[in-house]
């Protein structure tokens, strides 16, 4: 009988061992998954607000050019 009752025990163990290596892998590929998810949504909202930015720049140094080249042009 104490054999049997080691036997149980080391199959308990072994068995409890394996769920929890499982609970943990599964936890890491989650937590990493919803990292990269949150990352690659920062960089794509940076890159577009970025995109943004720099449109408008241009836009508004083309206006001036233009309104330059046409008050000079009234002037003259």
């Amino acid at each position: 009988t104490t054999t049997t009752i080691t036997t149980i025990i080391t199959i308990t163990i072994t068995t409890m061992t394996i769920i929890i290596i499982i609970i943990i892998t599964i936890a890491t590929i989650t937590i990493i998954t919803t990292i990269t998810i949150i990352t690659t949504t920062i960089i794509t909202t940076i890159t577009i607000i970025t995109i943004t930015i720099i449109t408008t720049i241009i836009t508004i140094i083309t206006t001036i050019i233009t309104i330059t080249i046409i008050t000079i042009t009234i002037i003259t």
